[in-house]
């Protein structure tokens, strides 16, 4: 059964042109990943989808050509990538009411075994339970609202970048969620573990903006990606030799015809060079045809991050001693030491709410402790990532973004953006781009800066999957040069990638 239909569809924000001339249908039980370049308009689909099926007005900078059906036998549990809630109360009653009342669950022994799990995989405490919705954080309402999503009766799950803010375990329901769900799922997400998991990847190629499906998980689709590009590789490269050889050929003829109207003065000769002159350029015009009839495909430059020179500072970097931190009476941190030397890769690892954040914040002395103490190396550059984009100002634009936060040249500036094939972005103000966008053009700019340690508090956060195998590329050179990492992350992936030589377990 047809559930979701795009029929010469074309989607654009602004000005900007995100999706075109694109078909694509989605069957009934299928589990899709949605995948594409941040900004690209992955968050603006998925809004798009449920609006139109709540029949709810449209953003007025969202307009869109070509026809778009959704079936009336959906119903949508969707989990935008910044949700907000309009409930008033404590969390607990939102559940109680909200979902039981919207969603009519009967069987309520089953209700609650099943809620209770997922509250504690979810890391939802009493005490997150107890509170007022107005006071949630905003990794504590994306966990309360992927909760309610698997609590409700919906039979299709919209889920935007969901693994933003769970941990480990948390991911890990997800993904057991996901194979037991009977219904149709469409997720945006950078974790590639949860990719692997699903049945369908739908693309919105970088380069051409329209919509392809690939019938298979992420590892499928990156093979058959590889298979592609070597494919147009090789017609590349074949084209290059054939125009070189047919070019070749004209000039052999032209000499040749060259060397009869120069040297002979016989008129035989004469008009035999200047018949090979007639047939060089029969030939030439033909040889033209020929190449502008065939489509040759051009060979992209990917983006990358530009990582600068790196100072090299060997020996010991940063010591924590004795590090204890409590909120609200509540011991956090509790007696932590951690040597940082040359070359080290840490990572800080612990469930939501074991201090990961906390302890990066001390490190980088955005909060003092409450005893210990933290000695860094006077002659080191420490490059910080935290854990969300902090945007005092939205309405700045990159240019002045980056120079007054990274203390960057104008020149550099462009340097950073134009590696990153995003030049165009340099005009753009803040709010105009994705939180992906935005992420990804500070950790740009701190690896062009080139410090000799960088702490980076969750840096896959909002990134596409391509930008994370970028940057993990980037991370690697950047380790080759004598660089140093201290990390947070919950992508498996990443952390196999960069392949920690300490971990430091919060629990």
């Amino acid at each position: 059964m047809n559930l979701i239909s795009f029929t010469n569809f074309n989607l654009f924000r602004g000005e900007k042109e995100l999706i075109r001339d694109s078909n694509f249908i989605i069957l009934e039980k299928e589990k899709i990943g949605l995948i594409g370049r941040n900004g690209s308009g992955k968050s603006t689909l998925l809004s798009l989808i449920y609006k139109i099926w709540q029949n709810q007005p449209i953003d007025n900078e969202i307009r869109f050509t070509g026809k778009v059906f959704v079936n009336s036998k959906i119903v949508f549990g969707f989990l935008p990538q910044e949700i907000k809630f309009d409930f008033q109360g404590k969390v607990k009653d939102y559940f109680q009411t909200v979902i039981k009342t919207n969603f009519n669950i009967e069987n309520n022994w089953e209700y609650e075994k099943r809620r209770n799990k997922i509250f504690k995989k979810l890391n939802l405490s009493e005490e997150i339970l107890n509170k007022d919705m107005s006071n949630i954080s905003g990794g504590e309402a994306t966990r309360i609202g992927l909760a309610g999503v698997f609590l409700s009766q919906a039979n299709f799950w919209l889920l935007d970048e969901p693994t933003n803010n769970l941990d480990l375990e948390g991911i890990d329901l997800l993904i057991e969620e996901i194979g037991n769900f009977k219904g149709n799922i469409l997720i945006v997400t950078h974790d590639r573990r949860v990719l692997d998991k699903l049945q369908k990847i739908i693309e919105i190629d970088e380069e051409t903006k329209t919509i392809r499906s690939w019938g298979g998980n992420y590892s499928f689709y990156k093979i058959k990606k590889e298979e592609e590009y070597e494919a147009r590789l090789r017609k590349y490269e074949a084209q290059k030799e054939k125009r070189k050889n047919l070019e070749n050929t004209i000039k052999e003829i032209r000499k040749k015809a060259q060397i009869f109207e120069n040297l002979s003065k016989n008129a035989f000769y004469r008009s035999k060079g200047s018949k090979l002159a007639k047939r060089a350029l029969a030939i030439e015009a033909r040889i033209q045809r020929e190449l502008l009839e065939l489509d040759e495909p051009s060979l992209s430059v990917k983006p990358k991050f530009f990582v600068g020179n790196i100072s090299v500072k060997e020996g010991n970097l940063i010591d924590v001693k004795n590090l204890n931190f409590s909120i609200n009476n509540k011991k956090i941190l509790n007696n932590i030491d951690l040597k940082i030397n040359f070359k080290d890769k840490v990572l800080i690892k612990g469930p939501n709410g074991s201090g990961k954040s906390t302890l990066i914040k001390l490190i980088t002395k955005e909060i003092e402790p409450e005893s210990g103490e933290i000695i860094i190396n006077p002659n080191i550059k420490i490059g910080y990532l935290p854990q969300s984009p902090q945007i005092e100002n939205p309405e700045i634009k990159v240019k002045e973004f980056l120079i007054k936060n990274y203390n960057l040249s104008e020149d550099n500036v462009k340097r950073i953006l134009n590696e990153m094939k995003i030049s165009e972005t340099i005009t753009f103000k803040l709010k105009e781009l994705s939180l992906g966008e935005i992420r990804r053009i500070q950790l740009a700019a701190i690896l062009f800066l080139a410090p000799n340690v960088l702490i980076l508090d969750e840096p896959t956060n909002h990134l596409d999957v391509y930008t994370i195998e970028e940057l993990t590329d980037a991370l690697r050179y950047y380790l080759d040069q004598g660089g140093t990492i201290i990390f947070s992350s919950h992508d498996e992936y990443f952390i196999n990638d960069i392949k920690p030589n300490k971990v430091i377990n919060l629990l």
